[in-house]
C-alpha cells in the first residue's frame, strides 16, 4: 500500500491549526473518490468513554454530503514534532 503524503500534509497542517505548539494532537484526513480531501479532527474531551477516532469527523462529513471515501491517514504526533 502507498503512502498518501498529500492526506499525511493536510491532517498534519489541521492538527498544527487546531493545537497548540508542544500540545499533544492528532488529526486524520480522506481522500473522496472526486479527488476532494476533507479533514477531522477527534473529540477533546476529559471523558474516555466518548471519544472518537480521529477519521469519524471526514467520514460523517462525507456522509452527510453523499461523498465516497477512498482512502484515509491519522497523523497522531505533537504539533512540535510535525514541525521539526
Amino acid at each position: 500500500m502507498k503512502l498518501d503524503q498529500t492526506l499525511i500534509d493536510a491532517a498534519v497542517k489541521l492538527m498544527n491549526q487546531r493545537w497548540p505548539e508542544g500540545e499533544p494532537g492528532g488529526a486524520a484526513a480522506a481522500r473522496l473518490a472526486d479527488g476532494g480531501i476533507l479533514t477531522s479532527v477527534g473529540l477533546d474531551n476529559m471523558h474516555g468513554s466518548v471519544a472518537l477516532c480521529q477519521e469519524t469527523g471526514s467520514f460523517i462529513q462525507a456522509y452527510t454530503e453523499n461523498r465516497t471515501v477512498t482512502a484515509s491517514d491519522a497523523s497522531v504526533v505533537t504539533s512540535s514534532a510535525a514541525e521539526s
